[in-house]
């Protein structure tokens, strides 16, 4: 297991400025990049290649207007060391540009072309990463101890990593897969020269197969982009992989998936709608310090709100917060169902409906020739009545009383 270390340097001037804003001295904000290393067989074996990925939030970068654009300048620099020795490293110079100044303190982030590091022959080495941002002259740093593995020519078949893209091929950070008709990955693996395998490639949920795909006659050193369709109302499956040879398998590769059908930043434009919609579950103290730091200290609002999630979280030891997710979920319905002039979750019909879930009960009238159109929501537990009107005939159902 990789064990990180993180190390934030920044100038005493931007530090100081910072500061000034009333920002935590934790600068919660941090870490301005994210990254994951992936392995694959070289060309010549035993040796492997290191792929690491890396994605810099839009958020943690300064852009410079140029050109009726928004462009931020950033040096990467990667390096393998063995102790104190260094084994390889690259060095590149990128950048990000987005059209609108609000994408320049988005959650988008800039994906630079992966790092590949060839030929390293299998042990236990320190990775080192750093990130410079060109425009504020802040560099973050992380170091990582990783192994290696062998990629023997006289083993069975082996793959490498499974690396998730896009349809595009971008990678894909994170833990969530972005919600679609198909999910897209790379993967690498070897096998003898002299031997033809099957590939397949199937999504398994539960001991059920769902969809499958299957290659012929995949021999050698080979590299492949694929993509499978996601099945309909599930968002948990695991991506397999097998070499089968006279209908035995040979090799398999699995890798979990989670698809981010109900993320949160697919549901506001910005962070102001995010802590809007927040309001709609809390009141308290928590609330007012994401309020405060997006008029003080804005690059924080991130973290405090990954954190507000976190202390709400039912199960914390696994990975999906299901109180979130929920409440996404009703989000999502509330702007379907109760869209009129205004957004869905900003009815009254939609406001209800997220804070307090289906009701049990309910009675429309859209055509009473007597009285405006309303409708009556019943919850029983706890019992609750709300009554809707729309006043001005347009569809936007006002709470007129509640019971």
């Amino acid at each position: 297991m990789m064990k990180w270390k993180l190390y934030i340097i920044t100038l005493f001037i931007a530090v100081s400025s910072i500061w000034a804003q009333g920002m935590p001295t934790e600068n919660l904000g941090k870490p301005i990049f994210h990254n994951n290393i992936y392995f694959s067989p070289s060309e010549s074996l035993p040796f492997a290649d290191v792929e690491v990925y890396i994605t810099i939030p839009n958020s943690g970068l300064q852009f410079i207007k140029r050109d009726d654009v928004y462009r931020s300048y950033f040096d990467i620099l990667i390096a393998l060391y063995k102790e104190d020795r260094l084994i390889a490293k690259d060095r590149r110079r990128d950048s990000s540009e987005v059209a609108e100044y609000n994408a320049t303190d988005s959650r988008e982030s800039a994906n630079p072309v992966p790092f590949c590091i060839k030929n390293i022959i299998s042990d236990e080495y320190r990775l080192f990463i750093s990130v410079t941002d060109l425009e504020s002259d802040e560099k973050f740093i992380k170091e990582a101890e990783i192994e290696v593995p062998a990629f023997s020519a006289d083993s069975i078949p082996l793959f490498g990593s499974i690396i998730l893209v896009n349809k595009e091929g971008i990678f894909i950070p994170g833990e969530y897969y972005p919600p679609g008709d198909s999910i897209y990955f790379r993967v690498s693996f070897y096998t003898s020269k002299t031997d033809n395998y099957s590939l397949i490639n199937d999504i398994v949920s539960d001991d059920s197969v769902y969809f499958a795909d299957t290659i012929l006659d995949v021999a050698g050193s080979i590299k492949i982009d694929s993509s499978l369709p996601i099945p309909d109302g599930l968002s948990r499956f695991t991506l397999r992989m097998r070499l089968i040879e006279d209908f035995l398998i040979r090799s398999e590769r699995k890798k979990d998936i989670l698809v981010a059908t109900l993320r949160y930043k697919n549901y506001a434009k910005d962070n102001e709608e995010l802590v809007a919609q927040l309001s709609l579950i809390e009141r308290g103290s928590e609330l007012k310090s994401i309020r405060k730091a997006l008029e003080d200290t804005p690059e924080i609002v991130d973290s405090l709100i990954e954190l507000f999630w976190a202390v709400k979280d039912p199960t914390p030891n696994t990975k999906l917060n299901e109180f979130r997710e929920e409440f996404y979920r009703r989000i999502a319905i509330a702007n379907i169902r109760f869209r009129s002039s205004r957004t869905g979750w900003k009815s009254d019909r939609g406001r209800i409906y997220i804070i307090y879930g289906e009701p049990n009960d309910t009675e429309s009238h859209p055509f009473d020739l007597d009285n405006r159109a309303y409708e009556i929501w019943y919850y029983y537990s706890p019992k609750r009545t709300f009554y809707f009107e729309d006043r001005w005939g347009d569809g936007t159902y006002e709470l007129v009383r509640q019971e």
